[in-house]
C-alpha cells in the first residue's frame, strides 16, 4: 500500500517541477510567473520528499525525508498566498500579511530538524513510519496552513463576485484547484493527530498545479500551446523515469537512464522553440491589441470632443441671452428717458443719457464681437446670404450711429458721393440697384462698423472719409482716416488673431476689446470678399486679408511711424444676387 502513495508523491513532485520550469522559462521577469515558480519548487520538494519517505526502510531515513517534505509543505501556503494577492492585484493591501507569513515560515524553518517541529515517527495504520507533530507544527498547521489558505479562498470568492469576463472564469479555476489541492493535502494531517483516516487526498493533489496552470494559461498569462507541450514532455519523462527505476540490471539502468537524459535535453530544446513561437505570436497579438485600444481611445476622444462641442454651443447661447438682454434693456430705458416718458429732461441730463447710450451701444457691440469671434473660432458661425442688400444704405446707418462718438472727439465722418459703375464706353450706369449685393446684412454691417469705428478711434484731428464704388463685378469700399497711421512692421499683421497694439495706439485709445478687425476680416472672408490696409508709413500695399489669408486678432492700429498721415482700409465684396443661402465657416 505505501508504494502507491510513494508513486503519487513522485507524480506530484514531477508535475510541480515541470510546471515551475515551463512557467519561469516562459517569462522570468513577470512577478506572477516567479511566484508560481517558487510555489512549484515548494510543491516539488514536498512531492519528492513524500516519495522517498514512503520508500524508507528505517525510522531515521523516514524521519529525514518527513522533515524535508515538511519544509516544502511549510512554504507552499506562503508562496500560494503571495501568488494569489499578486494575481488579484491586491498585494499592496496585504503586504503586511505577506511579510508576516515569510517571517513565521523562516522562524519555523530554523527548528524544522528539531523535536519542536516533528517529534519522530511511529507506526500508524498500515504506515510503518508516520510522523508525530511538535509544538511548532501545531502553530504552522493552524496559522500558516489553515488560516492563510482559508483567507486566500475568501479573497478569491470575494473577487469572483465583483469580477466579470475572463477574470471571473480565471478565478473559478484557481478556486477549484485550491480546494482540490489543499483539501487533498489536508487528509495527510489526520493521521498526524491519530485520526484513523488514510491520506487518499494525496492522489488528487496532482490536479492542484494543473488547475492553477490552466487558469493562468487559458486566461492569457500563459499559452495553451506551452501547457500542452509541458504535459506531453511530462508524461514521457514519468514513463522513462519509472522504467529507469524498475531496471532489472545495470545495463538496463544505463540504457533507460541515458534515454531519460536525452529526452530531458530534447524536451528542454522543444520547449524553448515553443517559447519563441509563442512570444512572436504574442507580440503580433499585442500590436493588434494596441491598435484596437488606440481606436477605442480615438473613438472616446471624438465622443468627448462632440460632447464639449455641444457644451460650447449651449454656453454661447446662454451667454448670448444673459449678456445681450440686459444691455438691450438698458438701451430701451435710456431711449424712453430721452423721449420724455418719465418726464422732461434738462439739457445736461440729456447729454449724460446720450453718453450712456453710446457706452451701452459700444458694450453691446463688444459683446457681439466676442460672441461672434467665438463662433468663428469654433467653426459654428453661419453666414446667411440674402439678395438685394443695399450697401450704401448700410454705410449711412453706420455713419449715423458713430456720428456722436466722432463729434465728441471733434472729428468728422462723411460719405463721399458714390461712384456708380461705368460701361465699356465709360458711361455711368445711374439706374437700378447699383450698390446692392447678396450678403448677411447684420454680419456685414458689424464688419464695416468695426473698421470705421477703428478709424475714428485712432484719429485725433481731421476725420474719416468713406467712399463706395461699383466696379461691375464687385463693390469697393474705401475707409480713409487722418489718424496716427500704421508702422510698416504692423501692416502685415493688422488682421492677425495675435495682433498687439503699440504703446502709441494705447495712448490714443486706451480701451479696446482686441477683436474688431479680426472679426471684420473673418466676416468679409466668409462673404468671399477681401480686405486690406495701406498706410503712408509703408512703401507698397499691406498684406491682403483675402479668403486665403485673412483673419487674426486685432482691433486698432499701432501708432508711431507715420503719425498724422493716416491709413486707408479697402473692402471688396462680390456682386451676387442669388437666392438665400447659408455659409457655415469652417
Amino acid at each position: 500500500m505505501p508504494i502507491i502513495f510513494a508513486i503519487s508523491g513522485l507524480i506530484n513532485g514531477l508535475a510541480g517541477l515541470i510546471f515551475a520550469l515551463f512557467v519561469i522559462f516562459y517569462n522570468p521577469r513577470d512577478k506572477i510567473n516567479r511566484l508560481y515558480f517558487l510555489l512549484g519548487l515548494a510543491n516539488t520538494l514536498w512531492g519528492f520528499g513524500y516519495w522517498q519517505w514512503q520508500l524508507a526502510i528505517d525510522a531515521s531515513s523516514a524521519l529525514f525525508w518527513v522533515r524535508i517534505l515538511s519544509i516544502g509543505s511549510l512554504f507552499i501556503p506562503v508562496f500560494y498566498f503571495h501568488w494569489i494577492v499578486s494575481l488579484l492585484e491586491i498585494s499592496k493591501k496585504n503586504k503586511y500579511i505577506v511579510w508576516l507569513n515569510y517571517i513565521f515560515a523562516i522562524i519555523i524553518l530554523f527548528f524544522s530538524f528539531s523535536d519542536l517541529f516533528i517529534k519522530g515517527v511511529s507506526k500508524k495504520m498500515f504506515f510503518d513510519f508516520w510522523p508525530n507533530p511538535g509544538i511548532l507544527y501545531n502553530f504552522y498547521l493552524v496559522v500558516i496552513y489553515i488560516l492563510i489558505v482559508f483567507y486566500s479562498l475568501f479573497l478569491l470568492f470575494w473577487h469572483y463576485k465583483v469580477s466579470s469576463g475572463e477574470k471571473k472564469y480565471q478565478i473559478v479555476y484557481v478556486i477549484i484547484g485550491s480546494i482540490i489541492g489543499f483539501g487533498g493535502g489536508l487528509t495527510n494531517f489526520l493521521l498526524w493527530y491519530n485520526i484513523q483516516v488514510p491520506p487518499y487526498g494525496t492522489f488528487f493533489v496532482v490536479l492542484y498545479p494543473l488547475f492553477l496552470g490552466y487558469a493562468v494559461i487559458k486566461y492569457r498569462l500563459f499559452d495553451i500551446k506551452i501547457i500542452t507541450t509541458a504535459l506531453f514532455i511530462f508524461l514521457i519523462w514519468v514513463a522513462l523515469l519509472m522504467r529507469t527505476l524498475l531496471s532489472e540490471n545495470f545495463q538496463s539502468l544505463f540504457i533507460n537512464g541515458g534515454t531519460l537524459l536525452i529526452m530531458v535535453i530534447l524536451g528542454i530544446l522543444l520547449a524553448r522553440a515553443i517559447f519563441r513561437d509563442v512570444r512572436q505570436r504574442e507580440e503580433i497579438a499585442k500590436m493588434a491589441e494596441d491598435v484596437r485600444k488606440a481606436y477605442v481611445i480615438e473613438k472616446r476622444a471624438k465622443e468627448e470632443i462632440e460632447r464639449l462641442d455641444k457644451f460650447k454651443d449651449q454656453f454661447l447661447m446662454t451667454a448670448q441671452h444673459n449678456l445681450r438682454t440686459p444691455l438691450t434693456s438698458m438701451m430701451g430705458y435710456a431711449d424712453l428717458l430721452l423721449k420724455g416718458m418719465f418726464g422732461k429732461q434738462n439739457k445736461k441730463t440729456i447729454e449724460v443719457i446720450q453718453k450712456f447710450q453710446t457706452l451701452t451701444q459700444n458694450m453691446i457691440r463688444m459683446v457681439n464681437n466676442f460672441l461672434d469671434m467665438a463662433q468663428f473660432q469654433l467653426g459654428k458661425s453661419v453666414i446667411t446670404l440674402k439678395p438685394d442688400i443695399d450697401v450704401l444704405g448700410l454705410i449711412n446707418e453706420i455713419v449715423q450711429e458713430i456720428q456722436f462718438k466722432a463729434e465728441s472727439k471733434g472729428i468728422y465722418v462723411k460719405v463721399e458721393k458714390p461712384e456708380p459703375a461705368r460701361n465699356a464706353s465709360g458711361i455711368a450706369d445711374a439706374g437700378g440697384k447699383i450698390f446692392t449685393i447678396s450678403a448677411d446684412r447684420e454680419k456685414l454691417k458689424a464688419a464695416i462698423f468695426n473698421i470705421v469705428d477703428n478709424a475714428v478711434k485712432y484719429t485725433e484731428k481731421g476725420g474719416v472719409t468713406i467712399n463706395i464704388k461699383n466696379q461691375v463685378s464687385n463693390i469697393k469700399i474705401v475707409v480713409q482716416d487722418t489718424g496716427i497711421g500704421i508702422p510698416k512692421e504692423k501692416l502685415s499683421t493688422i488682421f492677425d488673431q495675435m495682433f498687439e497694439r503699440s504703446e502709441e495706439a494705447k495712448r490714443v485709445a486706451s480701451l479696446g476689446s482686441g477683436v474688431g478687425l479680426y472679426l471684420s476680416g473673418e466676416i468679409i472672408k466668409a462673404h468671399k470678399g477681401k480686405v486690406w490696409v495701406e498706410s503712408p508709413a509703408r512703401i507698397g500695399p499691406a498684406r491682403s486679408a483675402s479668403p486665403s489669408d485673412a483673419g487674426g486678432y486685432a482691433e486698432g492700429v499701432a501708432g508711431g511711424e507715420g503719425e498724422g498721415k493716416g491709413s486707408t482700409f479697402y473692402i471688396e465684396l462680390p456682386i451676387t444676387n442669388e437666392k438665400t443661402t447659408e455659409n457655415t465657416t469652417k
